[in-house]
């Protein structure tokens, strides 16, 4: 049995800000890296001395002259930027081959199915293994990319359908009872909510795209390619040149990897909405929402059991009952967003739906939130009507639990269906401001049908024109 219960709001601190480090701090983190440097340098010297053959391995100062004579020479830039373009092109083809697979596979439990061996396959494949079969279909210069691209696909896969699978389904199923599109879902929920779990994978995908890139020069003897010097200093047992290409690969992997977080992390999502300079739509003379003999059942448990109800332009009928008897369930049938086992729901001019919890857009500000589900709404009036003038621009997670629930319905009046629900809209205020809020938004909603689920004899008496029990 669907039970509806209150919910009481807390209040919710700002998040502190981060703080600055001091110039001591910096400094004292700057000599604790170079100290860690330097322990390694000195274990490598350490070793480069006691095996004593330069052909096994060289020593840091031998590998240190090596780097500096490639640095000068126009050839290694040469060599490098090809490399990196190499690898950087197949990357992002893996990225854009995963985001489009996640999307398809999630969209479609069939092409999952059928997909995810393959992908599981392509994970699990050796790049050497991987490289021997490519080779065969493409050129040689072509091998990296290929091998690149087919390594980074499935993780950004992977995290990319881990995120849409884990977007809010409230928030979702609160886009829905606004009629919200597609792409305005898709821009404004989906993008935001997966947008972590992309960083994620396609930063862990970026060290395997250096690693298995020059692996794939080296088996694939790409030509002009760094994997191939590496390859020709083994041949010839220049052991220095080995370990100074290696410390080149190893400095551009890590160079762009901090690049990469830097600027996708670093700097978060930001998606702006704006109202839009339109006609309001005329509001729909008739509007309204019925329910004849609605049933509906959770497995075993009979919620609801030839329920009617009507509620006409200009009304406000009062839904009442005992918790868990069926009243929020009630509300998701009439507003489309379940589907009744049995009777009929009729409607005219759509449904704004104030749910039990806020249901904000964490990412939105708090104007942002209001114009998601209507770019042409009044924000400033709906604002002062739910008494949060001059918060427009703070995000959810800068205000109390109850200007939480202020902003809820404000974004609620902004709605373009024409009939309104309201499930237990006031909990969470403080007994004055509950009063002075509720007046407001009931004076707003005259010329409107209103289902309100209250708790609250007094509120249902003075601001409804009829109630109905459910049992």
């Amino acid at each position: 049995m669907l039970t509806s219960t209150t919910t009481t709001p807390t209040l919710t601190d700002k998040k502190p800000e981060k703080k600055r480090k001091s110039p001591r701090e910096i400094l004292k983190r700057i000599l604790i890296s170079f100290g860690v440097l330097a322990f390694w340098i000195g274990v490598w010297q350490i070793v480069y001395m006691t095996v004593g053959m330069d052909v096994i391995i060289p020593s840091p100062l031998g590998t240190a002259k090596r780097i500096g004579e490639l640095l000068v020479t126009g050839d290694f830039w040469v060599i490098t930027a090809s490399s990196v373009v190499r690898i950087l092109t197949g990357y992002l083809c893996g990225i854009i081959l995963g985001l489009l697979l996640a999307g398809i596979t999630y969209a479609s439990p069939f092409i999952y199915n059928l997909l995810k061996p393959v992908i599981n396959i392509a994970k699990a494949t050796p790049v050497a293994s991987m490289t021997i079969i490519i080779i065969v279909w493409v050129t040689n210069k072509a091998v990296p990319l290929f091998i690149v691209g087919l390594m980074v696909f499935p993780i950004i896969w992977g995290n990319t359908y881990e995120g849409i699978r884990n977007t809010d389904k409230k928030l979702l199923q609160m886009s829905d009872s606004f009629s919200v599109g597609f792409f305005h879902k898709l821009r404004f929920v989906y993008i935001p909510s997966v947008y972590p779990y992309f960083i994620a994978g396609a930063s862990t995908a970026l060290g395997l795209a250096w690693k298995s890139g020059v692996a794939a020069e080296i088996l694939g003897s790409t030509q002009g390619s760094v994997g191939q010097q590496l390859n020709t200093a083994k041949v010839t047992l220049d052991s220095e040149g080995k370990f100074a290409w290696t410390v080149v690969v190893i400095l551009l992997s890590i160079l762009f990897e901090r690049a990469f977080v830097k600027l996708l992390s670093g700097s978060t999502l930001k998606i702006r909405l704006n109202a839009k300079a339109t006609q309001q739509k005329k509001p729909t003379e008739d509007a309204y929402v019925s329910a004849e003999n609605i049933s509906k059942a959770y497995e075993d448990k009979q919620v609801l059991d030839n329920v009617s109800i009507s509620v006409n332009r200009g009304e406000v009928v009062a839904v009442r009952g005992a918790s868990g008897a069926g009243k929020t369930t009630l509300l998701m049938i009439l507003s489309g967003l379940i589907q009744a086992d049995r009777g009929k729901v009729h409607s005219k001019g759509g449904v704004s739906f104030l749910f039990q919890e806020d249901r904000l857009l964490p990412w939105l500000t708090v104007k942002e939130n209001i114009l998601f589900v209507n770019g042409k709404a009044d924000t400033d009036e709906l604002l002062r009507v739910v008494s949060l003038e001059g918060c427009g621009d703070m995000y959810p997670d800068e205000l109390s639990g109850g200007m939480k629930r202020r902003l809820a319905i404000a974004r609620t009046l902004a709605g373009q269906g024409e009939t309104v629900i309201l499930d237990e809209p006031f909990t969470g205020l403080d007994e004055q401001l509950r009063l002075q809020v509720a007046q407001r938004v009931f004076d707003r909603l005259k010329q409107r049908p209103v289902l309100l689920v209250t708790h609250d004899s007094m509120e249902a008496q003075r601001f409804s024109n009829k109630d109905i029990f459910i049992n």
